[in-house]
Formats: structure tokens, C-alpha cells, sequence
């Protein structure tokens, strides 16, 4: 998990928000292989997000570079989450906190 050092007000991110129906449902998208994910999960805060946030979509991209098999702004923002098969260094290019949980916590 990957918070940056500014938050997105709930507020505007609701207010903002113009949902589109998926071609898969995310639990159908879930019972897919996790390189699948990236295709048929999204999260549709994304997309005004990184319009206003150019830093979080530079971190998602940062993230998939590092070897994350998915990655997603978490709700509404403005936390990313990836998922790894191990703890990897995370070189990003803005400063941020990380967070590592893995299965066996």
C-alpha cells in the first residue's frame, strides 16, 4: 500500500464520479487469473484522480514496473495498492509511505 502525502476529499470524489458499467462484473473478474485483472478490474475514481493527481498514476505504473501483478487506487483515493507475489524494493519516484502485509501476517 502506497499513500502519498496528500489526501482526496471523499466529497469531491463522489461528486465527480461517472461510473461505467464493466464488461465483467468484478466478482466474474475475480475468478479470473490475476494477470487478468489489470484488463477487467477498474476502479472508476481512477480515472478523474490521476487527472488531478498526475503523481498517482505515475506510482500505478511505477508499481506494475516493479513486478505488481495489480494495482488499484484504493476506494476513492488517494492510497494505491499492488499486489506481489513477494516484498520487492519499491524505487518510486515521489516520496511516499509503504506498507507491506503479506499473507502470513
Amino acid at each position: 500500500m502506497v499513500i502519498p502525502n496528500f489526501s482526496i476529499s471523499t466529497k469531491d470524489a463522489y461528486q465527480h464520479i461517472v461510473p461505467k458499467i464493466p464488461a465483467f462484473f468484478p466478482f466474474q473478474a475475480l475468478q479470473m487469473e490475476m494477470e487478468n485483472w489489470k484488463k477487467y478490474l477498474k476502479n472508476d475514481f481512477e480515472e478523474r484522480a490521476f487527472r488531478a493527481y498526475p503523481d498517482l498514476a505515475k506510482t500505478k505504473e511505477e508499481l506494475y514496473r516493479a513486478g505488481a501483478h495489480y494495482v488499484s487506487l484504493s476506494g476513492s483515493g488517494s492510497g494505491i495498492f499492488g499486489l506481489f507475489e513477494s516484498e520487492t524494493e519499491l524505487k518510486l519516484s515521489a516520496k511516499h509511505q509503504v506498507y507491506w502485509m503479506t499473507l502470513d501476517d
